[in-house]
């Protein structure tokens, strides 16, 4: 079964921002380093010299100023986007509790902006070369020990993030298969043994429920303990297409209340430990998500953006049960 991620593209965004934080850290430490090290020229009157890199840093200091204060504007705002776009995402599977983003690193982090703007702002330059050096690399550390938290933070959110999206257990990923999309073409075994083969006389009267009700039905197939996936038996009852995917000695399930467009609002499922949900989105992607009595509000808030949706109790009271038969091999004579 594929494993139950955040989005490729959240994914994509946190390696960016963890990316820009882990630079404006390394901007921060060569200042700090620049800083001590013209002080210490400074103080002892220039007998030691400066070294190369120091000496480079000097003389292309204003380039190299101008790329730190790139770099920490990409880092600021590109977490404040990552901030907005997490609280989204966990707002869509229906997490409704405290924030991740509300993260003790976080506040570490704006009390040190805070904090070296301020040293910045009050700090008068006295005209003593080695007294301006020292406050510029007190704000530089500070600024340093904030950018640190953050980059903690960032990693330590993702880890919640993660947590909170496995815990839900619903797919975010669309561009990867999923249950209901990954074709299985292996011969199987029958998978509990218990339910009757799907023979004609089943087919026949999955056929008039469809046509009767005159709505596609969902059928869902089980090709092992966590292998599920959803196929759509059509409204004019035309099987062809719908028995040639299912994988021999498949278990399938075709249940009789329809999936449909429906607001989820005072919704109340039959009462049951496990549910199967039915989700498809506008360009017709079916997922399959297993669902426990606890998870259902998320599944809820999940399917409000769904084209059609549907829970079902699994199993159901109502439903049709078989057994998709085996191919038999043929013996070269």
């Amino acid at each position: 079964m594929t494993a139950v991620r955040p989005p490729r593209s959240w994914e994509l965004q946190t390696a960016a921002v963890m990316a820009a934080v882990a630079a404006a850290a390394l901007f921060g430490i060569v200042l700090f380093v620049r800083d001590l090290a013209l002080r210490d020229h400074v103080l002892n009157g220039g007998v030691d010299g400066l070294s190369p890199w120091v000496a480079g840093l000097v003389l292309h200091g204003d380039a190299f100023d101008l790329l730190f204060f790139v770099v920490l504007i990409a880092y600021i705002f590109g977490f404040g986007a990552w901030r907005r776009e997490t609280q989204r995402m966990l707002e869509t599977i229906g997490d409704t509790r405290t924030p991740v983003t509300v993260h003790w690193t976080v506040v570490a982090w704006n009390l040190a902006i805070a904090l070296a703007f301020m040293i910045r702002l009050t700090a008068e330059h006295s005209g003593d070369a080695a007294a301006d050096l020292t406050v510029d690399a007190v704000q530089n550390g500070v600024r340093l020990v904030g950018i640190a938290c953050l980059l903690i933070g960032v990693w330590q959110i993702r880890e919640q993030v993660l947590l909170r999206v496995t815990e839900a257990g619903i797919h975010l990923r669309h561009d990867e298969p999923r249950p209901s999309s990954m074709p299985v073409r292996d011969l199987l075994p029958a998978v509990t043994g218990e339910a009757p083969a799907a023979d004609e006389d089943f087919w026949a009267r999955v056929a008039r429920t469809a046509t009767g009700l005159r709505e596609d039905l969902a059928l869902l197939e089980k090709t092992g303990p966590l292998a599920y996936r959803w196929l759509l038996v059509p409204a004019d009852g035309d099987l062809t297409a719908v028995r040639a995917e299912l994988a021999p000695g498949a278990e399938i399930t075709v249940f009789l209340e329809p999936p449909a467009a429906t607001e989820t609002k005072n919704y109340t499922p039959f009462p049951a430990e496990i549910y199967q949900g039915f989700l498809e989105d506008e360009a017709g992607a079916l997922t399959c998500q297993s669902v426990t009595r606890r998870r259902v509000p998320a599944f809820l808030a999940r399917a409000r953006t769904a084209r059609r949706w549907a829970l079902y109790p699994h199993p159901s009271p109502t439903a049709l049960t078989a057994t998709v038969a085996r191919e038999t091999p043929v013996l070269d004579r």
